[in-house]
This record gives structure tokens, C-alpha cells and sequence, in this order.
């Protein structure tokens, strides 16, 4: 009896501090659900929770006030996380499913990390960040597909949904990048990639391999890291990754079945080409899309149009001027901010999420928007997510709109 009670007293010690993933996210979400019974909440006049066996999810129908003295903030897949003024190292998980009465951050933050200069989320779960020592840490759940060394099955099942907190994983590194489930940077001049967007090269016959039979990590543009303005490396770009360099030229490696690196019949490039556009500032893509920012502030685009069932076009089509940036947070969807502080949305809206008009109306419903469409003015920084949009204004404070549903924080 008492070996027994010992076994049970190791399995739970050793389930609190390796928690599977699958068992923790029902518990979370048991949770939510515990507090509230089924049902639809109005959280104001524009704001609504909806509770259901099935789901649990907010939406909001006109752009409202989420955070004051906000100092930067990401976006990651539907994870929100930012630093404020006042603490500028300390990087916060923001759920927007429970809304509080502060007034400075109007809904529950939860700290993730308190040593972050710079921070690089690369999904819901996850993220690097750089410390005050100037080392690269990583801070997340599982390892899969990262740079970290999995040898065997048995190494990718002990670190599979198990929490990797504060861990130093590079020194040295001059500059960073991240997107969903991608991580890039410079060392020693050369610029290195890692994460789940390197599967371009095994797509058909490879890609339900586990990463410990495949590179991880690897090599670009040796020698010439100090070159490199920008990186997009997203597992959601459909296996393309493009990087600008200081010069304006951009180049693209991966899936080219829809002509959006080169105008060629070549499948996959295997290898870095030149994507034929110049004087290049900002690079953003996702699946069906590469938008091109240029240094005369005007915004090009090639790839599908934004109209329903519109074919791909590998030519390039330029849609604003007096562009300041741009982001491409999911496909069908571009939102950028001009140089007088009004932001544009165009191109495929959802029902529910509300994201091209600070006041709901039918005519947007389940329609494309092929024309911009202003969003919202004095705005400093833009960016979005599957199926909502957020805004940074110039005096540092954070609005948003649409619809959110359950994120599972860092702090499991």
C-alpha cells in the first residue's frame, strides 16, 4: 500500500512539472467554463462572451480601449502580449475573455516574463526573447521543430506539451526575427532560420516526419548577415520564406506552386532567388499574398486579388501611397497605416469579426473588400490576427475589435 501511495505521489510531482499539453488546455478551458453557465453575456453595448459546450469566445463589434502606456506589442497566431512604459522589460499575456475594471489594462494580463529587452513570440504558447545579459531565451511549450537537438522519438515525446521556461538558447546574436512557429537571426554574420516553415523541401513525401529526422536548423546568406533588414519566415506563408536586405531587394525560398517568388514553372526553390521588385522597405506575405512596401511610400501587392474566386496574378499591384507600414496577418487580408495616422483594411471579411468597420453592419458580412476601407485614425501600429484587429495609437494605447477565442497562456 505504501509503495503504491509513493508511485501516485512521483506520477502527480512529475505531472505538475511536465504537464501534458492536451490534459492542462482541457483543464483551462473547464475553468472558463466553470465560472460562467451556458449562454450569451453582454459585457457592454459592443461587447458580448458566448459560452456553449462547444466553445467559448468574445466578440467585439466596435473598436474599444484595451491598454494605456503601452511600449510595443506582438501578436502571436491569436495571442496577444505586450510591454508597457512603466515596466519596459516585463512582457504580458493579455485575455481578452475576462474584462476587469482597471483602467490602464482592461483586461487580465499575466506576466510572462520580467527580463525581456526585446521579445519574438512564435505562436500561442511560445516565444524567445533577449535578456538583459543580451542572451536569446526561450520560453514555451515543447521544442518540437526548433532549433533545440531531438535525436530519437523517445527525446520529441519527453519534450512534446512539457514547459521550457527562461532557457538561454544562444548568445551573441545581433539581430532577430519570428512568425508563427519560425524563429530567425544573425550570428557571426551569417543568418539562421529554424521552425516548421524548412519543411518546404519535404512537403509531399516528408512532412508528417517528426524533426528529429530532419535539419532543423539551417545556414542563409553566409557572410552577408549584416546585409539582412528583414526576415519573414512564417509557417503560414505556405512554406515561403522572404528576406529583404539593406540594398531593397527581397529574396524567397520554398513553395512556388502559385508564382509568388518567381514566374517560372519550378515547383519549390530550393535555394535563395531573387524575387523581381527594387527599392524595397517592408516585405509581408502570407499563402496567397506578397506585399511589397516600397521606399516612395507606395504599397504593391501580387498574388490572388481581392475579389471572391479571383485567379492568382504574378503581377505586381500597387494599392495605396503615402504607405508608413503594412501587416498581412492571415490570408485574403491586408492592413497597413499611411503617414497621417489612418489605418486601411481590405480584402476577405468574416462575419464575426468585424475587423474593417468600427460599427457593425450587415453590407460586410461574409463579403471581399477589393478597395481600402479606412479602420481608424491617429494610429501608430497596426496588426491583426485570424479574426481580429488590433491598433496602437500615437499617444500608446492599444484598441481592438472582432472576436477572440480561449489562448492558452505562457505561465502553464
Amino acid at each position: 500500500m505504501i509503495k503504491k501511495i509513493k508511485i501516485f505521489v512521483l506520477v502527480a510531482a512529475m505531472l505538475l512539472v511536465y504537464p501534458d499539453e492536451c490534459v492542462y488546455a482541457k483543464k483551462y478551458e473547464s475553468r472558463y467554463k466553470a465560472d460562467r453557465p451556458q449562454g450569451y453575456y453582454n459585457i457592454d453595448e459592443n461587447e458580448e462572451l458566448v459560452v456553449s459546450d462547444e466553445t467559448l469566445y468574445v466578440t467585439r463589434k466596435k473598436i474599444g480601449l484595451l491598454a494605456t502606456g503601452v511600449e510595443d506589442f506582438k501578436v502571436a497566431q491569436d495571442t496577444l502580449l505586450f510591454v508597457g512604459k512603466d515596466k519596459k522589460n516585463t512582457v504580458y499575456h493579455i485575455d481578452l475573455l475576462k474584462k476587469t475594471k482597471n483602467k490602464k489594462i482592461c483586461y487580465k494580463a499575466y506576466k510572462v516574463t520580467d527580463q525581456a529587452k526585446e521579445f519574438y513570440p512564435i505562436d500561442e504558447t511560445a516565444m524567445f526573447y533577449r535578456n538583459k545579459k543580451d542572451e536569446i531565451c526561450y520560453t514555451g511549450v515543447g521544442t518540437c521543430h526548433l532549433m533545440f537537438p531531438h535525436k530519437s522519438e523517445k527525446m520529441c515525446k519527453k519534450e512534446s506539451g512539457h514547459q521550457v521556461r527562461d532557457r538561454v538558447v544562444l548568445k551573441d546574436v545581433t539581430k532577430c526575427w519570428s512568425g508563427k512557429e519560425m524563429f530567425a537571426y544573425v550570428k557571426n554574420n551569417n543568418l539562421y532560420i529554424t521552425g516548421r516553415a524548412l519543411t518546404f523541401d519535404a512537403r509531399d513525401s516528408q512532412n508528417s516526419q517528426e524533426c528529429y529526422q530532419r535539419e532543423n536548423i539551417k545556414c542563409f546568406f553566409e557572410g552577408k548577415g549584416d546585409q539582412v533588414k528583414q526576415v519573414v519566415c512564417r509557417q503560414d506563408t505556405d512554406y515561403m520564406i522572404f528576406v529583404l536586405l539593406k540594398d531593397g531587394s527581397v529574396w524567397g525560398i520554398g513553395d512556388n506552386s502559385r508564382r509568388l517568388i518567381t514566374d517560372t514553372d519550378t515547383k519549390t526553390h530550393m535555394e535563395f532567388v531573387k524575387v523581381e521588385v527594387d527599392r524595397v522597405k517592408q516585405v509581408e506575405a502570407q499563402g496567397n499574398n506578397v506585399v511589397f512596401l516600397k521606399k516612395d511610400n507606395t504599397l504593391w501587392v501580387k498574388g490572388r486579388g481581392f475579389r471572391k474566386n479571383q485567379k492568382f496574378s504574378c503581377e505586381l499591384r500597387r494599392i495605396d501611397t503615402g504607405v508608413k507600414e503594412v501587416c498581412v496577418p492571415r490570408k485574403d487580408r491586408i492592413l497597413y497605416v499611411k503617414k497621417d495616422g489612418v489605418a486601411y483594411g481590405m480584402g476577405k471579411s468574416e462575419a464575426v469579426s468585424y475587423e474593417f468597420t468600427d460599427s457593425y453592419s450587415k453590407r460586410y458580412r461574409n463579403v471581399w473588400i477589393n478597395k481600402p476601407v479606412k479602420l481608424m485614425k491617429n494610429v501608430k501600429h497596426v496588426y491583426g490576427s485570424y479574426k481580429k484587429t488590433i491598433f496602437m495609437t500615437k499617444d500608446n494605447k492599444l484598441y481592438w475589435t472582432g472576436k477572440q477565442g480561449i489562448t492558452y497562456p505562457y505561465w502553464w
